[in-house]
């Protein structure tokens, strides 16, 4: 193979690798801001709206994965060893053109990365209190039906309740 095309192959690939890791940055970048809205409807209780969340959530993470296998595809077309080489270590053999390019990439996906783990972290607490909330709900309505007589009796009809409280006014 001539030189002018193994040039032209390896700039092809870079640019590939470069396209390849902002489309990943712009499905991050979907990702993060469809967990911001989760958190905001979390706090609503806003169950549909998690629900239509929860869909373009899993849509985000199936087109992240997408390109994950994308771009190791192309990593592994860039690095003919055994092994795949992380995203640092071909940054320091790219050509100035693209090294600035992946580096700045590089940095934008470990901060967006870095943010969607706290806002899920973050949403994962605020579920773990609404749950904790309604199980001790769930609790004191338990306490309250073991004390109270049953309202209706075997044949349906209801009973006739003790006054134990006392008469304000009479009308």
């Amino acid at each position: 193979m001539p030189i002018a095309e193994i040039h032209a192959q390896f700039e092809m690939d870079f640019q590939g690798l470069c396209d390849s890791l902002e489309e990943t940055i712009r499905a991050h970048q979907s990702l993060q801001s469809c967990l911001q809205a989760e958190k905001r409807l979390i706090i609503a209780g806003d169950v549909e709206g998690l629900d239509q969340c929860s869909q373009e959530k899993e849509a985000s993470l199936v087109r992240i994965a997408e390109l994950e296998r994308q771009r190791i595809e192309i990593l592994e077309s860039v690095d003919d060893s055994d092994t795949t080489p992380t995203l640092k270590s071909l940054i320091t053999l790219s050509p100035s053109p693209f090294r600035e390019q992946l580096q700045s990439s590089q940095i934008r996906l470990e901060a967006l990365m870095a943010s969607i783990h706290e806002i899920n972290q973050m949403n994962g607490m605020l579920v773990g209190r609404i749950l904790t909330q309604i199980s001790g709900l769930l609790g004191t309505l338990r306490h309250l039906t073991i004390e109270l007589p049953p309202t209706y009796q075997q044949n349906g009809v209801v009973k006739a309740a003790s006054s134990n409280g006392r008469t304000f006014g009479k009308r």
